[in-house]
Formats: structure tokens, sequence, C-alpha cells
């Protein structure tokens, strides 16, 4: 389980290539992860299980924090560069992107390249993760 679709949503500051639909809800979108990868660094995996939703797939929220706990437990605070990002549909309610990232621990030691096809909703005013599909990883 070294590819999870959290770091996709971690990392959706970098630019934004391709993609139509709302400014509006991309721009959201960005505030959420702003905060997310903030958490990261706080090393707050209750806070980043929250983007989750209880039935998310592959990953449920509840599998996202006992995975964020240990990552963080073993390797301390992380940080999250996207080397490419597309919205390949985004509404107001509605989001699938697409991008590579890496996740660098601390210690070197849990350090992550992932790629990621992931598809947000809008719920209850906050967007969540609800599915994601892994692609082949990038090299580092």
């Amino acid at each position: 389980m070294k590819s999870f679709a959290i770091a996709s949503l971690l990392l959706l500051t970098a630019a934004v290539a391709g993609a139509s639909g709302s400014t509006g809800a991309r721009q959201e979108i960005q505030n959420t992860i702003k905060k997310i990868t903030k958490a990261f660094l706080a090393q707050d995996a209750k806070a980043v299980a929250a983007l989750y939703d209880d039935q998310s797939s592959p990953q449920t929220r509840k599998q996202i924090f006992d995975w964020a706990s240990k990552l963080f437990a073993d390797h301390g605070p992380a940080r999250f560069k996207v080397s490419e990002l597309i919205f390949q549909s985004v509404d107001e309610r509605h989001a699938v992107i697409r991008l590579k990232y890496k996740i660098e621990t601390k210690d070197g030691q849990g350090n992550i390249n992932g790629a990621d096809i992931d598809t947000l909703e809008k719920r209850n005013g906050r967007w969540i993760l609800v599915s994601s599909e892994t692609m082949p990883s990038p090299a580092p």
C-alpha cells in the first residue's frame, strides 16, 4: 500500500493543465488541499483522513487514518510535490483529476512516487475523495 490517493489530493497546489469546468470549484479544491498539506506537515492523521468518505474506494477514511498515523509515527512529517495535475472534469459538485506526485518523508524511508485518477464530490460544503484508481507509478 505504497501509493495512496491521499497524496493526490494533497498535491493540487501545482499548476493545472487542461480541463474544462468551474474555476470556483477548482479554487475550493485547491483551498482544501492547502489545509490537508498543512495536516501532513503537522502529522495530523485525523485531518488527513477527514478528506475521505467513510466508504471511499479503495481505501476508507479509517484505513487512511491508520496509514497516515503509521507514516507519521515511522517517518515524521512529509512534503508533497506534484509533477503533473490534470483536471479531467470539474463542475460545482464533482471533479475527476489525474496527477503524478512524490511524497518525501523527513527520513527518506517513507518516500512514495505515485500516479492516480481521483474522483471528488462536494458534500455538505466540502470536497471529499470518493474513489481512486492507481496508475503505474512514475520513475523517481
